[in-house]
């Protein structure tokens, strides 16, 4: 943090022409929404400069992509400054506003996922819980309370656990509205936890590739039982949870095609594996994860998602039918990207 808080930040400008520019890598590889919470990194500027420029661009044709906004807040006075703004209403071309983003725990790897249980590989170690039950609860309850729906980063069972108990909280306090909210990972689970959220009607932010890592460590990190229990995919959507599936960029590249291909055969992009592979998706069901799921956490299934009349005509073409390739999907190859109509790759 010392270095980087050193670093010369980028200007405003410079940023939104890389951005512009990225356009072309997502649409080579498929991607026609993204959602994403760089609106708080806005170097030395006033983070409503970005989403109105944002705004202007798409409406010019400049940007293309659909932008859905994930403004990142990390304290009340921060969310209570956001809502000032008034960002929440905005929807300009597009891009929109989408949720409210809250950090609530770190990562399996470096045992700074929030736990309920002492890792199994360090003992005294439960991870972190960025924020008090009280600190949450008022965050998610005021988000709640303007019909928001919240983005939870949660990968340790402790953490999601946190953040059922604050969605039920919110819930309880004001039920006359009822903003989709949402859990951004979901790792480390068990059933309990997964009927909670079914209860709860929380959708999760799912990203398939992180088992071609986490595989290799997960039985050590957090012991046989949870690891039997743990990135589930199958068993949320049999349960009817709605499970978008998507990427972690930049912590991983945001292609689709090898986070279906992880979804599909549960191993890593090795080949190695798999991982409880009664918790492997179809190809129909990862790819209704990318596109209907998705769609769903955005609250826009009846606009984009699917392929029929009336709606958003965003599609691609294969070199080859999905639906025929398993083991193989890797090689895969996006031929054509379609958005609005409007054929960009």
């Amino acid at each position: 943090d010392d270095i980087k808080g050193k670093m010369p930040a980028p200007r405003l400008d410079d940023l939104f022409k890389d951005l512009i520019d990225s356009q072309k890598d997502l649409f080579k590889h498929g991607i026609t929404s993204i959602q994403s919470d760089d609106v708080k990194y806005v170097p030395g500027e006033d983070f409503e400069s970005f989403y109105t420029k944002l705004g202007e661009a798409s409406r010019k044709g400049e940007l293309k992509v659909r932008y859905g906004l994930q403004v990142l807040v990390d304290h009340l006075p921060s969310l209570e400054k956001t809502l000032a703004t008034g960002i929440h209403n905005f929807h300009v071309g597009r891009v929109k506003f989408n949720c409210i983003k809250i950090l609530t725990d770190g990562s399996l790897g470096a045992r700074t996922a929030a736990m309920r249980q002492d890792y199994a590989d360090a003992k005294g170690e439960r991870g972190i819980y960025l924020f008090s039950d009280e600190e949450l609860n008022d965050m998610v309850a005021l988000s709640h309370k303007n019909n928001l729906p919240v983005a939870l980063h949660a990968i340790g069972d402790g953490a999601m656990e946190q953040c059922l108990n604050a969605i039920e909280r919110a819930k309880q306090l004001y039920p006359h509205v009822s903003p989709r909210h949402g859990i951004v990972h979901a790792q480390i689970t068990d059933r309990k936890l997964l009927e909670r959220m079914k209860e709860l009607n929380v959708t999760i932010l799912s990203q398939p590739i992180f088992i071609s890592y986490d595989m290799h460590i997960v039985k050590e990190r957090v012991g046989e039982g949870l690891a039997s229990s743990s990135y589930a995919w199958k068993s949320m959507m049999d349960l009817g949870i709605c499970c978008s599936l998507g990427t972690d960029a930049p912590v991983e590249p945001f292609a689709a095609i090898p986070n279906i291909y992880c979804a599909v055969t549960r191993r890593d992009l090795s080949g190695r594996g798999p991982y409880l592979p009664e918790e492997a998706l179809t190809i129909e069901e990862a790819i209704r994860g990318y596109s209907y799921e998705s769609a769903y956490v955005e609250n826009q299934e009846f606009i984009k998602g699917k392929i029929r009349p009336g709606y958003l005509a965003d599609f691609i073409f294969t070199n080859e039918d999905f639906l025929e390739r398993k083991e193989d999907l890797l090689d895969a190859k996006i031929i054509h990207t379609y958005v609005g109509g409007e054929c960009v790759y």
